[in-house]
């Protein structure tokens, strides 16, 4: 295996981790919602909450480890500028979600945390600003 073959690897290898973690970071948000929406204690334990968040730091570093692998700067690529704003959507609703008192509120602020993760996976499989919406 050549020197490049091997970051190629690497590369691929990374950004499989990268893609699993964001599934099962959309699985924990689910369960946790759920917890709250319904009631139901155990999905509401802070454990969920720490492996929640033992999910997202790695999906994160993954993440800004594929930009500097690649040598992107996301100020130059739109799609990635989007997929980071969109991030930040997503944890600041979700967040929103997890700690408010209306359950009206609640639901708002889940489901825009949803339309958030909805587009970052799309702007994510299109490379696109826009997801490929427009």
């Amino acid at each position: 295996m050549q020197a490049n073959d091997a970051g190629v690897y690497w590369y691929a290898s990374i950004g499989d981790i990268h893609r699993y973690l964001a599934y099962a970071s959309v699985v924990f948000f689910g369960l946790r919602a759920f917890g709250v929406l319904l009631g139901i204690e155990w999905l509401k334990d802070g454990r969920i909450k720490v492996l929640s968040f033992a999910v997202d730091v790695p999906l994160t570093m993954t993440g800004l480890s594929l930009w500097s692998m690649a040598g992107i700067n996301p100020i130059d690529q739109p799609w990635l500028l989007s997929k980071f704003v969109l991030l930040i959507g997503y944890v600041a609703f979700g967040a929103w979600a997890m700690r408010a008192r209306e359950r009206e509120v609640t639901l708002l602020a889940m489901l825009l945390a949803a339309v958030c993760m909805g587009l970052l996976f799309a702007v994510s499989m299109q490379r696109s600003a826009t997801g490929g919406l427009f």
